[in-house]
């Protein structure tokens, strides 16, 4: 991890997943870790513009967020479990925290954000 990646991850701005079951992608690489940084506004924007489908969405700022420049598709290959902690964080950055709102953990609704 680089120096600026360690002031990322210590400020918050960057989370690291190390994968239970890792991942062999569709260009050949082999994918252990996955680290996700905060999403910018346009990021949100070019998600809502390339799919209505607020799931679909979710996958598309995922891989905008991803270090690895994943693509949406790669997020379809990762376990279940492993997902499930990087939708975690996704969510309390999307401000829908199932630990602090008390729900059953459904998806909660992408915000839009005009073009």
């Amino acid at each position: 991890m680089s120096n600026a990646e360690k002031v990322q991850t210590a400020v918050g701005a960057l989370e690291k997943f190390d994968l239970d079951f890792p991942v062999d992608l569709a260009d050949g690489r082999r994918l252990t870790t996955i680290h996700l940084r905060r999403p910018r506004v346009r990021e949100l924007k070019q998600a809502q513009r390339q799919t209505t489908d607020p799931s679909e969405q979710q996958f598309v700022l995922m891989s905008l967020m991803s270090q690895e420049k994943l693509t949406p598709e790669d997020f379809e290959d990762i376990d279940l479990g492993d997902f499930m902690k990087m939708n975690r964080f996704f969510r309390r950055l999307m401000g829908d925290d199932p630990a602090a709102a008390g729900n059953s953990g459904a998806a909660g609704e992408m915000v839009q954000v005009p073009a």
